[in-house]
């Protein structure tokens, strides 16, 4: 279960600065965009707040993953017993 809580905190660390890209491209405007493609909001970005910026809300999120992976690892060895399998 601890294996499922710090992969889930691993997949988090990596992935999260690239969340935060894909949602600030997201929430742009269609018609004024501020961003010309995610490298432009990358740059942008980190000129105006920092490479911290990328890490806004991270805490929450890693709190949250840890639970939420250990469970879905407890669910999948659960449901593995269940049915018999032996992977």
């Amino acid at each position: 279960m601890l294996s499922g809580g710090f992969a889930g905190i691993s997949y988090w660390t990596i992935t999260y600065p690239v969340d935060t890209i894909k949602s600030r491209l997201q929430a742009d405007s269609i018609y004024n965009p501020k961003y010309k493609n995610a490298i432009d909001c990358l740059q942008k970005t980190v000129e105006a707040s920092g490479v911290r910026q990328l890490y806004k809300g991270y805490l929450l999120c890693v709190l949250r993953a840890f639970p939420i992976n250990v469970a879905l690892i407890l669910g999948f060895e659960l449901t593995m017993k269940l049915v018999g399998r032996d992977y």
